[in-house]
């Protein structure tokens, strides 16, 4: 007998325990298999970048079998509210309210079974972060920083938007009360991250509101996240004489706004030529009376200062400025001291010296001011500054049709052209109108025929005579003839709302448009505005 240690396999023996080896593995391997996770239900995030998960995308679950997702368990962390859509092999998660930004959800599914409830998929996570914030960061009017609840510009301003990243600016989309702004109307920055807007048909104190639309895209191709309203408001533009000092850095400030009379014996005035305004208007009698608005210091001298009438509480609010005058009726008066108390000094009751009397000519056409005296009532009584824009010297533009320089018989006034100055010069009752502190016919660059209703206020305004107040209704809006360069636009003036408004309620400053419902913007120089009442005679 042999030993076992001895023992040396033959050949057929070697080849059956291969066998049975052989049929031991395959037998290993199918049991591994059938028990294995390869052979069981498996998910996927089906997503283009799941580190990069857009606000608005759904985000799909692909299964690798037809599945019954009736009792599906879906839980998101953190917690968002979802729209579910189950199908065959998929189920799609939607946010009700987009995505928060940059921020890792964790999504679990459990006890997913397949369609013929073979297998089941027990427990599923994965997870996906959100793109970065898409959105305005910041909103500027000329460069400066501005409330987009509550946007202030000019017509000339520049509005600016600037967002969080870069911008696709084919997809950026700026609507201007639901409009789209014509892309011409947007112009972008070199590094694409902020336009800045000129929003077209703009008119002053019309609320425009601005947004940009949620389809706009950033350079990444993420939606915006944030689509803001912007509240934009248009601020008139008044024009300013080329010797006022004004320039584009002048912050505005209340104007002085001074009363001058226009009798026989009042001429030669002093101190129209350098106002950057003049309103002209009867007062009584055919006389006219004028207002000289300074929108910076008022020369050195000016008068002779004469009484308030009606007009003046509607220049000064509207412009929120002081009146400057020597006194009024006890009509005009009443409300010239009523509630609210108009802004402004009147010699009558001046305690300031504001005023003086010449010699150089007769009670009552003596009393005078300059700009020292004038001016020192911004100190003495503070108001907000107005709000505004002042448009510093220009070039002349060119609008209108040719035309003659105009007349105005109410006012016993002519106007006549110089082409070579490109100015209109002022005859009165057919005589050259003189600034005596200038030494020279006074000519404006912008003549303006404004048509107003009027009626009489209701008291006598001259004791002696007996003649009523006029009464100007300045707000509203209605025809303007206005000249400048030899031409002449058929226009409209605006001026607060009209109706039952008042005065006091108006801090709206006058416009015009053409008649293409356009905003005109006036020539640098003395404008000289004549109020015309409607079928008015005197």
């Amino acid at each position: 007998m042999r030993a076992i240690t001895s023992y040396r396999p033959t050949r057929p023996h070697i080849l059956i325990a291969a066998g049975l080896i052989a049929v031991l593995v395959v037998a290993g391997l199918g049991f591994w298999f059938v028990n294995s996770p390869a052979a069981g239900l498996h998910a996927s995030l089906a997503v283009q970048n799941s580190e990069h998960v857009h606000v608005n995308e759904a985000v799909p679950v692909k299964f690798d079998h037809p599945v019954d997702l009736s009792h599906v368990t879906v839980t998101l962390d953190p917690d968002t509210p979802l729209d579910i859509a189950p199908s065959k092999q998929e189920l799609v998660i939607k946010p009700q309210k987009g995505w928060d930004t940059t921020k890792r959800y964790h999504l679990s599914l459990s006890m997913v079974p397949t369609s013929d409830h073979k297998l089941t998929l027990k427990n599923w996570s994965t997870s996906f972060f959100t793109q970065p914030k898409v959105a305005l960061t910041a909103v500027t009017v000329d460069g400066k920083a501005a409330d987009p609840a509550k946007v202030s510009m000019g017509p000339k301003s520049k509005l600016a938007l600037t967002f969080t990243l870069p911008m696709k600016p084919d997809t950026v989309s700026v609507l201007a009360n639901g409009q789209p702004v014509p892309a011409g109307n947007l112009q972008w920055s070199p590094d694409n991250q902020s336009v800045t807007v000129n929003p077209p048909g703009m008119l002053p104190y019309a609320p425009l509101a601005l947004q940009v639309a949620a389809s706009s895209q950033s350079a990444y191709g993420d939606p915006m996240t944030d689509s803001s309203n912007i509240a934009v408001t248009e601020q008139p533009l008044l024009p300013v004489n080329s010797g006022s000092g004004i320039d584009a850095n002048f912050s505005p400030v209340s104007p002085i706004e001074i009363v001058v009379e226009n009798s026989g014996d009042a001429r030669p005035q002093s101190g129209l030529q350098a106002a950057d305004m003049v309103y002209e208007y009867i007062s009584e009698y055919s006389i006219s009376r004028m207002t000289a608005i300074y929108f910076n210091k008022p020369p050195g001298l000016v008068g002779p200062v004469r009484s308030c009438r009606m007009i003046n509480p509607y220049l000064v609010f509207a412009l929120d400025g002081y009146e400057e005058c020597s006194g009024a009726s006890v009509g005009t008066l009443h409300y010239l001291f009523g509630s609210p108390l108009v802004p402004g000094v009147i010699n009558d009751f001046d305690t300031h010296n504001h005023f003086f009397r010449v010699d150089f000519k007769a009670a009552p056409h003596n009393l005078y001011t300059d700009g020292d005296r004038a001016a020192s009532i911004r100190q003495q009584w503070a108001l907000p500054p107005p709000s505004y824009y002042l448009d510093p010297p220009h070039a002349d533009l060119d609008a209108g049709q040719p035309a003659d320089a105009p007349s105005v018989p109410l006012h016993a006034v002519n106007w006549s052209y110089d082409g070579g100055r490109k100015e209109y010069l002022r005859f009165d009752h057919g005589a050259p109108f003189i600034d005596d502190l200038a030494h020279a016919q006074v000519h404006a660059k912008n003549v303006i025929l404004l048509h107003v209703g009027f009626h009489d206020a209701g008291w006598v305004e001259d004791e002696n005579g007996g003649a009523h107040s006029v009464w100007y209704d300045m707000l509203g809006s209605g025809p303007a003839e206005i000249y400048s360069d030899g031409k002449l636009i058929h226009g409209t003036w605006h001026m607060g709302v009209g109706g039952p408004q008042w005065y006091y309620d108006n801090h709206n400053a006058p416009y015009f448009t053409d008649e293409q419902g356009k905003l005109i913007e006036l020539n640098t120089g003395l404008t000289w505005v004549h109020v015309i009442g409607n079928g008015q005679t005197g």
